[in-house]
Formats: structure tokens, C-alpha cells, sequence
């Protein structure tokens, strides 16, 4: 739902610019470690991460793209998001 609602949205796209959004598909193995040392303990698990790789805060489930950005910019350094 996430790619085909949330992630294609105008407003999602621009906001997501600021950022370098990754995915990665958690039931790959090789990407697994990731996926522990981030706490995804379900799907999705969307991870707020900053450039040294620490997290700053995850949200876990589908959210239509207005809610999706409001909670990934709760985890944004001050001034970082627009």
C-alpha cells in the first residue's frame, strides 16, 4: 500500500527530496541485519536514520502520505524538515 498509495504522492515525493529515502525488502537475508539492528519487527517499518546511521525514531504499519510525512518529520533534526 505504501508503494502504491503513500509513496507516489506529489507532496510525498517533494517532502521526501530533503531526505535520502532507502528501502530495503526486510525478508531478504543479506538485509537482515539491517532490519535487527533498526527493531523491524513487522512491515513495514518505516526508520527515521541520520547520516551516522543512528535512529532517531520508526514508525511501523501503512499511512496515506499526509500522516506519513507529519510522522517522519516528528523524527527530523530541527530545522531539517520543510
Amino acid at each position: 500500500m505504501l508503494d502504491r498509495q503513500t509513496y507516489p504522492d506529489k507532496k510525498v515525493v517533494q517532502f521526501l527530496g530533503q531526505v535520502v529515502p532507502v528501502k530495503l525488502n526486510a525478508d531478504i537475508a543479506k538485509n537482515g541485519k539491517l532490519g535487527e539492528k533498526y527493531g523491524a519487527s513487522a512491515l513495514p517499518t518505516i526508520a527515521v536514520i541520520d547520516a551516522n546511521g543512528k535512529l532517531l525514531g520508526k514508525f511501523i504499519g501503512f499511512m496515506p502520505p499526509a500522516e506519513f510525512i507529519k510522522n517522519v518529520k516528528r523524527f527530523m533534526p530541527a530545522g531539517r524538515s520543510k
